[in-house]
């Protein structure tokens, strides 16, 4: 035979094809992250523990109109929480109740923590806010299931009226809300105006929903004085909670 000439290429890998689907390699580090379907939080349920208790005051610029009355009645939920506590006559009970910790968060179409602090540490609570911006409530609403999901808190909102900026919508909050509460959460809405309980309602939590507008005379009291109820339920179900685990 005739001497035969041999020649050898060698190619890259990272220039290879892939036989399968003739697709590009592609480093695993620039892959998108796939998250489940509607990227649903999940929750975990939590019976044994008291829960932690969160405020959502809007602060957007038409809650000036307002005045004082809704700031007024978040230091009454607060103060209630803190009254009710000192009156418990078991002390292993008490301990408990003072430990629970409550966060107030003020949104507009920002949101800032102005009290994260032990019941203990709350008599008296001085609270100053200047209502300005937009609105916007589903953000500090999922940030807060984001930060919590492995543990149920009990949320009150205060607000005025319908969420108009940020980037989440209603249906996408509400079934996060549904998810919520499914796994131990409560979660009650207190609306200021009209405009308001609109938004409770596209939030699917009318019946978890106090109707303080101008126009409802199921709300004459106060805010303050539904906040004081809202905060004395809370109390009796924590307690409820201690002493199961007493």
């Amino acid at each position: 035979m005739a001497n035969e000439l041999t020649i050898v290429v060698e190619i890259p890998e990272s220039n290879i094809l892939s036989q399968a689907d003739d697709v590009p390699y592609i480093p695993d580090e620039v892959l998108p992250i796939m998250e489940d379907n509607y990227n649903d939080i999940h929750f975990a349920r939590n019976d044994s523990d008291m829960n932690d208790i969160i405020i959502l005051l809007d602060k957007s610029g038409s809650m000036i109109l307002l005045g004082e009355e809704p700031l007024q009645a978040v230091k009454t939920f607060i103060q209630t929480q803190y009254d009710k506590a000192m009156s418990e006559p078991n002390p292993e009970i008490q301990k408990k109740l003072l430990n629970v910790r409550i966060r107030v968060i003020l949104f507009n179409h920002e949101s800032e923590i102005i009290v994260d602090a032990k019941v203990l540490e709350l008599d008296q609570l001085p609270l100053t806010y200047n209502p300005d911006g937009m609105t916007d409530l589903y953000s500090p609403m999922y940030d807060t299931f984001m930060e919590h999901k492995h543990a149920p808190k009990d949320i009150v909102i205060v607000s005025d009226g319908q969420n108009n900026t940020g980037p989440h919508d209603a249906s996408f909050v509400k079934r996060q809300i549904k998810r919520a509460m499914d796994a131990g959460w409560t979660i009650r809405f207190v609306g200021c105006t009209v405009d308001s309980m609109i938004e409770s309602s596209k939030l699917g939590l009318q019946r978890f929903t106090s109707d303080c507008s101008q126009d409802s005379v199921s709300c004459m009291p106060s805010l303050s004085q539904v906040m004081r109820g809202y905060s004395d339920q809370v109390s009796q179900v924590n307690r409820d909670r201690t002493i199961k685990s007493v």
